[in-house]
């Protein structure tokens, strides 16, 4: 089995988000968790995705799994000049995050402590 955690650097253009996809379905089906390997390859893509548009200098991904809850997080360093407030559901659409919407037990946008910009979402109920 391979761990329940995962961090690595993505490229910060479109030919970033497939090795971003594949690491983590690698990640989740590996962790014994196949069922929800689709669903976590989905919201990584459209989390990847997102941050993409926002052309950031450079992004990370972090994967947690514990239990039946699956975390997963991307961090766009060098994007400014924007709120960062958690976003309404309703906002979804306008952000470009229905699909994560749709799935996500939760989800927003944060500043972490060293100025970065975090997208966030929690797969919960799927153990």
């Amino acid at each position: 089995m391979i761990g329940d955690a995962l961090s690595l650097e993505v490229s910060p253009t479109p030919q970033g988000v497939r090795p971003a996809r594949v690491a983590v379905g690698r990640q989740v089906a590996g962790s014994g968790r196949v069922a929800q390997a689709a669903v976590a390859v989905l919201m990584t893509s459209e989390l990847v995705s997102n941050a993409v548009r926002l052309n950031p200098r450079a992004m990370r991904l972090d994967l947690h799994m514990d239990g039946s809850t699956i975390r997963i997080e991307v961090c766009a360093d060098g994007v400014r000049d924007r709120d960062i407030d958690p976003p309404p559901r309703d906002r979804a659409e306008e952000l470009s995050l229905a699909v994560v919407a749709a799935y996500a037990r939760q989800w927003g946008l944060q500043r972490s402590r060293d100025g970065h910009d975090v997208m966030w979402l929690e797969l919960d109920g799927l153990g």
